[in-house]
């Protein structure tokens, strides 16, 4: 799905500059759903750091390791 989008996609955490990541779709839509075309409910994820990956090149890489260890990432 995100390759055929051809545009980057967010992870849950998304939340406005000073407010705490949000764990849910519910909560990414209740903050941030006029500033976006859609959410992916894809289930409550653990609260803390997310994993950031640069899918943009030829290779995408491990920008920003979190809760999602790079090894993990790498193996996908």
């Amino acid at each position: 799905m995100i390759a055929a989008s051809g545009v980057p996609w967010v992870y849950t955490s998304a939340n406005k500059s000073g407010q705490p990541p949000k764990t849910d779709a519910a909560g990414v839509a209740a903050e941030l759903g006029a500033a976006l075309d859609g959410v992916v409910d894809g289930g409550t994820v653990p609260a803390g750091d997310p994993t950031l990956v640069d899918a943009t090149g030829e290779k995408a890489r491990v920008t920003k390791v979190g809760l999602i260890p790079a090894e993990d990432i790498q193996k996908i």
